[in-house]
Formats: C-alpha cells, structure tokens, sequence
C-alpha cells in the first residue's frame, strides 16, 4: 500500500476480469491456478441453467470453469476525477 496526495493521481479506474463461455459474458469472481469462478445476474437463467451454472441467490448464477475453457479479457473501466 502507499499513501500519496490526490494531486499526485493522475488516472482512477477499476480493472475487472471477464470471461467468454460458450458465446456469453461473464465476470470472473475468483481465480485458481487453472479454474475460474464466473456468475451473472442479468439474462435468461435457462441458458444458465443449460450451462450448468447454480443460482447461489435470487437472480445471481454462478459456476467454476477450466481456464482452459473460456476466453478471459481483463477489461479497465476509466473513472473521471
């Protein structure tokens, strides 16, 4: 960690982990050496279930995947200061 006045920031931005399954888009959620965890909330759950994901709450589907079968794209989302 390092603590720096906000003068010295220059770019503010949330770099998030996606993964394409099957034609989809996912978040990656946790990482192990060779798997991924990815979940959605949003879309129709009857692909989710025919992809084999598990509801883990109201709306939210979840499932761990080889990394080998996903293309995973680290996406970096620019925030204004």
């Amino acid at each position: 960690m390092k603590f720096v006045n906000s003068s010295e920031i220059t770019e503010y931005y949330i770099i998030r982990t996606k993964a394409i399954y099957k034609g989809f888009e996912f978040e990656v959620v946790e990482e192990t050496e060779d798997k991924l965890s990815i979940v959605t909330m949003i879309g129709d759950y009857r692909d989710w279930v025919r992809l084999g994901m598990k509801s883990i709450d109201i709306g939210v589907y979840q499932k761990w995947i080889n990394k080998n079968e996903a293309e995973v794209k680290i996406v970096k989302e620019n925030f204004k200061l």
